[in-house]
């Protein structure tokens, strides 16, 4: 009998549960770093969604924590891949629990970053920050110097770094994604790299600074390929694009935007795979071909709408507003812009929840480059 996801979920979380219940009043040694990386391997190798429930029985029989905590983990990001925000969400805020009643300290700032990823994706741009903040100054205050402690810290850097870039504080995102670069340099990480190359290259690219955006997004390009990222390859089409664009070489952008959307067609990715999505309707709106306009218009729109993303809905409804303005619809312009503006100015204003009291709701999420 096939099991659905649903059930999968709950499944876990009760599994997960009884296995912190079992433990309590118990002190449980730091496992070591053969043990995480054992456990690491065993999940990451898992298979489908049934294999990690089927994994994380064998993990409750033994009373293995770690174990449940990195499942969970695993599980999360699952759904984040899949832009299951919420399911995510709910499954990181879980393992947060675990790992700080297990007084794990890798895992309990891992579990932070994820919860501020999945936050960023929602568009809570204030809690984001805050989990990558504390997942931060945990990492510091332990003073481990494992590999795993410092990929968490460049992890919260990065994590900094794409928040001051959703809000345009190019200044501060600057500087903090530069240090998360020479992280991910000293840990010999070709993806790692490569995301923050793009990101600065993003910086320049806003500041206008064209030349220098070729010289890092090129280099971003070059360790994805090493790295052998299809999404990291396909974001680096579209900040290709993104560049022949600004520099109106209208063919070259469109080429470039095309091939990024061909690499994302089939990926489970769609916060991701809207970036060329929108990117295509806005070049072939420039170039006045509204039937394509507002063909790879209606694609996003429709897109967004499942996975709920008011920030992208934004950047689709100021398309709109561009499209009908060139067409001299005012009304229909002037519609679009306030739709444009409200989704934005909702997507800044949003509060953070409490990670205890924590309730699933259908809301919308920021931007960020890649692995959170």
């Amino acid at each position: 009998m096939q099991i659905r996801p649903t059930h999968i979920i709950f499944t876990l979380l009760s599994l997960c549960a009884a296995v912190t219940f079992l433990s309590c009043g118990h002190s449980s040694p730091t496992p070591s770093w053969q043990e995480r990386r054992a456990i690491d391997s065993i999940v990451g190798n898992a298979g489908g969604m049934d294999s990690l429930a089927a994994l994380q029985e064998k993990m409750e029989e033994e009373g293995n924590k770690l174990g449940c905590i990195v499942v969970l983990r695993e599980m999360g990001k699952r759904m984040r891949n899949e832009s299951r925000f919420e399911d995510a969400l709910n499954l990181h805020i879980r393992g947060l629990q675990m790992a700080k009643e297990a007084g794990d300290t890798t895992e309990w700032v891992q579990a932070l970053n994820n919860v501020g990823t999945d936050y960023r994706r929602l568009g809570v741009i204030d809690a984001a920050q805050d989990y990558h903040y504390r997942a931060l100054k945990l990492s510091e205050e332990c003073g481990d110097t494992s590999f795993a402690a410092r990929k968490n810290t460049v992890t919260s850097l990065n994590g900094l770094g794409n928040i001051y870039l959703s809000l345009g504080n190019y200044a501060r995102a600057d500087s903090v994604l530069r240090l998360a670069l020479e992280g991910e340099k000293r840990l010999n990480s070709s993806l790692g790299q490569a995301i923050n190359y793009a990101n600065i290259g993003s910086i320049f690219s806003h500041r206008g600074d064209y030349d220098s955006a070729w010289v890092y997004y090129r280099q971003s390009m070059m360790l994805n390929k090493k790295a052998k990222s299809k999404l990291g390859i396909s974001l680096c089409h579209t900040y290709f694009g993104s560049l022949y664009e600004k520099q109106r070489d209208y063919g070259k952008a469109t080429d470039e935007y095309l091939t990024a959307y061909t690499m994302m067609t089939d990926s489970k990715d769609e916060w991701h795979a809207l970036n060329s999505l929108i990117a295509l309707a806005g070049i072939y709106n420039t170039t006045g071909d509204d039937d394509k306009t507002l063909s790879f218009l209606s694609k996003a729109k429709a897109m967004a709408e499942h996975i709920e993303s008011k920030e992208h809905l934004s950047s689709i409804y100021a398309l709109y507003c561009k499209y009908y303005k060139r067409k001299g619809e005012c009304k229909s312009a002037l519609q679009a812009y306030e739709r444009s503006v409200a989704l934005q100015d909702s997507v800044l204003d949003m509060e953070k929840k409490q990670d205890t009291e924590h309730q699933p709701q259908h809301r919308a999420y920021a931007a960020d480059e890649g692995n959170g």
